[in-house]
């Protein structure tokens, strides 16, 4: 596997050579011997990110912070709606994807997710996070205060989300709005208390 990469490596470097089509290289972080002074970040020409990386929580440390790069905001968003704090920053538009979150517990069960996966996906998501994170130190001042740090939960928390929105088909929100819904002024549980559309 490492012969392969390292010819992956290499043949992608050379072809980039040859083409002439990448603009000078970004270490990441050439002063620390982990995961971001592993990885280098190219663009080529047409601002397409080319992420090589010595492992693979380099490369994902490399594709966080390009990706933040491109797409920090959206990135955010998802962050927040996958701890279901959606409604929070962003007001009633939200409150849909926050039950979901809370009624599958989605953030605490990312948490206890990191302990089951195996290393190598943990350290694929912990150097995700890490790629994040260090964009939005970089950047700051230039982005909206609301945005959180990313953490290793949040990652997986993001792919949960994604899997929980897909299986909550609107009949199974009409169950779980039943089920695990406010008390209305009526007495009963239902949609009325969690704005969950109920029409066929």
């Amino acid at each position: 596997m490492k012969a392969r990469k390292a010819a992956l490596i290499v043949t992608v470097t050379v072809a980039a050579a040859a083409l002439g089509a990448f603009a000078p290289a970004l270490a990441v972080n050439e002063q620390q011997p982990d995961a971001r002074s592993q990885v280098v970040i190219r663009r080529d020409t047409f601002g397409i990110p080319h992420i090589l990386g010595e492992t693979e929580e380099a490369a994902a440390f490399g594709l966080g912070y390009a990706q933040a790069e491109d797409h920090a905001i959206e990135i955010a968003r998802r962050l927040v709606a996958g701890r279901g704090e959606e409604a929070k920053y962003f007001g009633r538009s939200g409150v849909e994807n926050d039950f979901m979150m809370a009624q599958f517990d989605n953030l605490e069960a990312s948490r206890k997710d990191l302990l089951r996966i195996s290393p190598l996906f943990r350290a694929i998501v912990r150097g995700y996070a890490a790629g994040v994170n260090l964009y939005l130190e970089q950047h700051r001042k230039e982005l909206p205060s609301w945005i959180p740090p990313l953490t290793e939960a949040d990652v997986l928390a993001n792919i949960r989300a994604r899997a929980v929105s897909s299986l909550a088909s609107p009949g199974t929100r009409r169950a779980l709005d039943a089920k695990y819904g406010v008390p209305r002024s009526d007495g009963m549980r239902g949609p009325g208390a969690t704005g969950v559309e109920t029409d066929d």
